[in-house]
């Protein structure tokens, strides 16, 4: 009888989790995420909502607003040649959408991508060989064009994760980032140039409110 008792106590554990796991048909979340290489450090925060498509809380789409800040140096071209920028620091804030799918057992992939906003940041001078000191600035308008079309500094996440409960969601991947910038010096119009950065990432998410 003990046994008996004890089964059903677990059992009823065991429902209960599940029902406290359910997918909610909407939720609003938040977090941090954490994306860096050698020289790059990029730490990036959302708040988006998580729909359903079609009634189905598995398949899912994100929209949002994302502040994200970059700093460190990479490699640019300026009038065809490369220089090292070692200065960077651009903080900016984007619209930002994304799709995912959630299974019954909590595990989840998906990607989000920035589309539109604005950066600011670090302004510098930088000498290249005999040309005339270059000012350069970030790019201030961010748009998602497609390619080396990209303009200003935008963040894509393409991830893995696991649901751990209602509140907290773990996810890690690779970040894809582009950071824009604008140089120009007595001989050179203003100029946009950009890189692309591939960084690993790791987030945490909290949920804000759900139903």
């Amino acid at each position: 009888m003990k046994k008996l008792i004890l089964s059903a106590l677990a059992l009823c554990s065991i429902f209960n989790l599940y029902a406290q796991n359910e997918i909610p048909k909407s939720f609003v979340f938040t977090g941090l995420s954490l994306a860096k290489s050698k020289d790059v450090t990029a730490l990036s925060m959302p708040v988006a909502l998580s729909h359903s498509i079609a009634g189905n809380p598995h398949f899912r789409y994100i929209v949002g607003v994302r502040q994200s800040l970059a700093y460190g140096a990479a490699e640019f071209t300026f009038n065809k040649q490369d220089t090292w920028i070692d200065d960077l620091s651009n903080y900016s804030i984007n619209l930002m959408g994304g799709l995912e799918y959630i299974s019954d057992f909590k595990f989840l992939a998906g990607f989000n991508i920035d589309l539109i906003g604005a950066t600011v940041g670090t302004r510098s001078f930088k000498t290249i060989e005999k040309d005339p000191v270059y000012k350069v600035s970030p790019e201030t308008v961010n748009i998602l064009l497609g390619g080396s079309n990209d303009k200003g500094s935008l963040n894509s996440e393409f991830y893995i994760g696991y649901r751990v409960s209602p509140a907290l969601t773990v996810k890690a991947g690779f970040s894809h980032y582009h950071l824009g910038l604008v140089y120009t010096n007595s001989n050179t119009t203003s100029t946009s140039t950009g890189t692309f950065l591939n960084m690993p990432f790791i987030h945490l998410q909290y949920t804000l409110w759900e139903r």
